[in-house]
């Protein structure tokens, strides 16, 4: 067995007695919440961000089956669901880090192997903080929030960068 670089055991294309395997296919559903702040943006940005994300999905379409479903009033903590269907897990991290470079999500952590400045992981999110900074207790309060930050256990020491999106919309 090979292990990839998210822990996956991946079968050899060749069987020991030289058969070839029978390509597997690896399913994920992804559930996403929309940034709160960004449904107060203007409605010519929305559009704009609207075309980017579709250009991501697009731009997938030869590498995996990807399904969309819209989840509003059906689940409070998401607003769609991602189904993706692909022949090697690699496509779904690059997928997601193609995702996650949109306008979608305030919040991005990379984890970055230390030896080779790679990025292993990376994931964009929102936050409970990111939502409660747009209220108007955050103008007069401060407050500290918890937040974990969960992806695949690394093989050797890695070093985790936390970026928030500035004023221009660009990770920081």
């Amino acid at each position: 067995m090979i292990r990839d670089r998210v822990g996956v055991d991946v079968q050899p294309a060749v069987q020991a007695d030289g058969r070839k395997r029978e390509k597997r296919q690896f399913v994920k559903f992804a559930f996403y919440k929309l940034d709160p702040t960004w449904r107060r943006l203007k409605p010519e940005q929305q559009a704009a961000d609207r075309q980017e994300f579709i250009a991501a999905i697009q731009s997938f379409g030869e590498r995996m089956l990807l399904r969309s479903y819209s989840l509003v009033g059906i689940r409070g903590d998401c607003d769609f669901l991602l189904w993706q269907v692909a022949e090697s897990v690699d496509v779904f991290q690059d997928f997601a880090t193609v995702l996650f470079s949109t306008n979608l999500g305030k919040y991005l952590f990379e984890v970055i192997d230390r030896n080779t400045n790679r990025v292993l992981y990376s994931r964009g999110f929102a936050s409970i903080y990111g939502e409660w900074e747009t209220t108007e207790e955050a103008r007069t309060a401060n407050r500290t929030f918890h937040e974990s930050l969960r992806f695949p256990a690394p093989a050797a020491p890695v070093q985790i960068v936390l970026k928030k999106r500035d004023a221009a919309n660009a990770f920081r």
